[in-house]
C-alpha cells in the first residue's frame, strides 16, 4: 500500500472511531468516551504532523486542534472527579459530575466538533486533489524528515534540565503518537518506545496532580486536599525525572 493510501485509510479509521466516541458521549454509556475522543484527536494530529504544509492536512489539523482545545478542560475535570471518587470524596466529586454533563452537551453541540466532522467528510476528496496537484507527493520523505526532526527536538529537550516539564510532556506525547502513526518509518528501538511511554505515564501523573493543586487555589472545597497533592506531585516529578534520565540514555546510546 502506498503512503498516500496508508494516510487516507488511517484518517478514515480515525473518523469512524471519533464518531463512535461521540455517540457514546451523547448516550452517556461509559466514562471513557471523552478520553477516547481525545485519543483519536491526538492520533489524527500526529498522523498529520509531517503533512501540515499540504492544504487539506492543514485544514483538518486546525479543526482537530480547535476541538482538542475545547475538550482539554473538560477532560481535566473528568479526571479530577474520578480521582475524588476513588479516594472516597464523593461529596466533592458530585457537583463536578453534574457540571460535566453540561460540558458534554456543550462539546457535542459545538461548532468545533461540527467543523471537524465536516472536514473529515471532505478529507478524501481534498487529499486526492492535493495529490493530483503534486502537493501531496513524496509523502514518505516528508514523514522521514519530520520524524527525524521530532526525535532530535525530543533529545535536545531531554538533555536540558531546565526545559519546562509541561512542554516536554507535550513534545514526548507528539513523538509517541507519531511513532505509532508511522511504525514502518520509525527507526526507533522497541526499548526506546517503551521508555517513552514510561516517561509519558510518569509526567501524566505529575501533570494531573499539578493541575489539582492549581484548582485548590481557587476552589475552596479542595483546599484540605492540597498538602497531600503537593507531596504526591513532588514524588511524581522525581519519578518522572528518573524515567527521563533512562530515556535520555537510550536515545544517546
Amino acid at each position: 500500500m502506498s503512503m498516500f493510501n496508508t494516510v487516507l485509510a488511517q484518517v478514515l479509521r480515525t473518523n469512524i472511531a471519533l464518531q463512535h466516541a461521540c455517540f457514546r458521549l451523547q448516550a452517556d454509556v461509559d466514562g471513557e468516551a471523552l478520553h477516547d475522543l481525545r485519543i483519536q484527536l491526538r492520533r489524527l494530529r500526529s498522523l498529520l504532523l509531517p503533512l501540515r504544509k499540504i492544504g487539506a492536512a492543514k485544514r483538518l489539523d486546525n479543526a482537530a486542534a480547535k476541538l482538542a482545545q475545547l475538550t482539554a478542560p473538560v477532560r481535566d475535570c473528568e479526571v479530577l472527579a474520578s480521582a475524588l471518587e476513588h479516594a472516597g470524596y464523593g461529596e466533592l466529586a458530585a457537583p463536578r459530575r453534574a457540571a460535566l454533563r453540561q460540558d458534554y452537551g456543550r462539546v457535542l453541540r459545538s461548532r468545533a466538533l461540527a467543523r471537524l466532522l465536516a472536514e473529515l467528510d471532505e478529507w478524501p476528496d481534498l487529499f486526492r486533489l492535493d495529490w493530483i496537484a503534486g502537493d501531496a507527493r513524496n509523502l514518505r520523505k516528508k514523514v522521514l524528515r519530520k520524524m527525524a526532526r521530532q526525535i532530535s527536538r525530543l533529545t535536545q529537550a531531554l538533555d536540558d534540565p531546565a526545559f519546562d516539564r509541561h512542554k516536554l510532556r507535550i513534545l514526548a506525547k507528539h513523538t509517541r503518537y507519531m511513532l505509532d502513526a508511522y511504525p514502518r518509518q520509525a527507526s526507533v528501538a522497541p526499548e526506546v518506545v517503551c521508555s517513552l511511554r514510561a516517561v509519558l505515564s510518569a509526567l501524566g501523573t505529575w501533570h494531573d496532580l499539578f493541575q489539582w493543586c492549581r484548582k485548590a487555589d481557587t476552589e475552596l472545597d479542595l483546599q484540605p486536599l492540597l498538602p497531600g497533592w503537593q507531596r504526591a506531585a513532588a514524588n511524581a516529578l522525581r519519578n518522572a525525572e528518573a524515567e527521563i534520565m533512562r530515556l535520555r540514555h537510550l536515545l544517546e546510546a
